[in-house]
């Protein structure tokens, strides 16, 4: 391996270690993954911003590895129960059972254990109130939710309470403003070494949809536009938007071979909603072959989890759904049938899942395809269009490592506004994080009764990446005068 100019030495017990890493893959680590890795091996905190599927968790394999190595203990966090549930099995079947524990506000299991993967409240808690003993490292998975409006406040208090001999690994999506982020982290915590990899594993082509199902490829649009968009323009306060059909839609990428696809959709309603209209017109994708193998998985997870009832409306609009080929993956199931999804998924014996955003996180279901069905969606303070990051997550969901030749993005357009909102995402560049920062009811009992002092807590307060960027923002207006 060519080193990179600022990877540092190691000593020959942490070169063997790092040899032994590698040789648990069949595939040559791409130059990013051995630069954290080095880093993390030299006990040094890292921040890896990468796109979707580019392959972070390995280097945060890398951290359990050493700390399995080393006798010390791991916090891996991550920003909902979905994906600890899935961090959990993923690390059970890698390193262990024994060695691993799961902590979110559903599940406490093996909470000893030397890997504990949990939500990011819980080890916000934990750092208030009593950290883990003998913590080696704390992995900070989807880290740039440090920028989600209801709750990246949780991000930056884990960052400035957790011990400072413990070294962080952070994985975030691809954020324009990295180094400001590990900049704010040397300054509370320790030092930081960023590493950017902006470039995806598979390449990705955009297409858009119009509410008639014709899907065009989003480069031409942007250079001869769309006349059946332009005549709506005129007609927008005078007819009602048609909506795309989803089934129509799911036909065509059947006929593309452009299946499996996730299905975006901004509504548990509406994801439901979608999938009972599809088995309603009959779509299906399950032949008799395969029909036992579902039938199995259902009848398996039935057994395992007996509180299930199969004869909620939710749960037989699943099971009815997973029967014919096709899923819905949302907050509001239970997450053994989440789980069943992606098991079923992950098979290919589900080839399409209307989802909401959360499935744009770390979960790992990978698909040829992802439609994104519509440009807005709703935050505390009422709708928004998309930012680019965020379409870019989801977006990063298309395109299977090793197995497709590039990924497949659409985006489905009911108006000249949209279609402009599309054009435009698609075409820029990922917005800097901005800091959410605010003290809410628990984070304000918290620390009340860890730190007692007024003047601590306000000094806590004040080490927010909200305060680092006001002060970068003072500085710079000084500079100018």
């Amino acid at each position: 391996m060519q080193k990179h100019a600022c990877v540092p030495e190691l000593c020959a017990t942490d070169l063997a270690l790092l040899e032994a890493f590698r040789s648990r893959y069949a595939f040559v680590l791409d130059p990013f993954q051995e630069e954290a890795i080095h880093h993390i091996a030299a006990g040094t905190s890292v921040i890896v911003s990468a796109p979707t599927g580019a392959g972070k968790t390995l280097i945060a394999e890398f951290a359990i590895y050493r700390a399995l190595a080393n006798g010390q203990r791991l916090a891996y966090t991550t920003p909902i129960k979905a994906l600890s549930n899935q961090k959990y099995a993923d690390f059970s079947r890698q390193f262990g059972a024994e060695y691993v524990g799961i902590l979110t506000g559903d599940v406490q299991v093996n909470s000893q254990a030397p890997i504990l993967v949990m939500t990011t409240e819980i080890l916000r808690n934990m750092f208030y109130l009593e950290p883990p003993e003998n913590l080696g490292y704390v992995v900070l998975d989807e880290c740039h939710y440090m920028g989600d409006e209801g709750r990246g406040t949780v991000w930056e208090e884990i960052i400035i309470n957790c011990p400072k001999e413990v070294p962080l690994v952070a994985l975030s999506a691809t954020v324009s403003n990295v180094g400001e982020i590990a900049a704010w982290i040397a300054e509370v915590h320790r030092p930081i070494v960023p590493i950017h990899h902006p470039v995806r594993p598979v390449p990705l082509d955009y297409f858009l949809v119009d509410p008639h199902g014709a899907i065009m490829p989003a480069n031409e649009v942007l250079k001869n536009g769309h006349p059946l968009l332009e005549e709506q323009r005129s007609a927008r306060h005078h007819h009602r938007r048609r909506r795309l059909d989803a089934g129509r839609l799911i036909v065509q990428l059947r006929a593309r071979h452009w299946l499996p696809a996730i299905y975006f959709i901004f509504s548990r309603a509406g994801c439901e909603a979608a999938l009972r209209r599809c088995l309603r017109d009959g779509i299906g994708f399950i032949d008799s072959r395969r029909a036992d193998e579902v039938e199995t998985a259902i009848d398996k997870t039935l057994v395992d989890y007996p509180s299930i009832t199969a004869d909620s409306e939710l749960n037989r609009l699943i099971f009815e759904g997973l029967r014919q080929g096709m899923g819905i993956h949302h907050a509001g199931m239970l997450a053994a049938l989440k789980r069943l999804t992606e098991i079923l998924f992950e098979r290919g014996l589900v080839q399409v899942v209307f989802a909401t955003e959360t499935m744009s996180l770390g979960i790992h279901m990978p698909a040829k395809s992802v439609v994104i069905e519509n440009l807005r969606k709703r935050s505390d303070d009422g709708f928004r269009t998309l930012r680019v990051g965020e379409l870019t997550q989801m977006a990063g969901r298309a395109g299977r490592r090793g197995i497709d030749p590039q990924g497949t993005c659409l985006v489905a357009v009911e108006s000249r506004e949209a279609l402009d909102d599309a054009l435009h995402l698609i075409a820029g560049e990922p917005e800097p994080i901005e800091s959410r920062f605010k003290i809410g009811y628990s984070s304000a009992a918290l620390l009340i009764q860890s730190l007692r002092n007024p003047e601590t807590i306000r000094k806590t307060i004040e080490r927010s990446f909200g305060q680092y960027q006001n002060r970068q923002r003072i500085k710079l207006l000084e500079a100018e005068r």
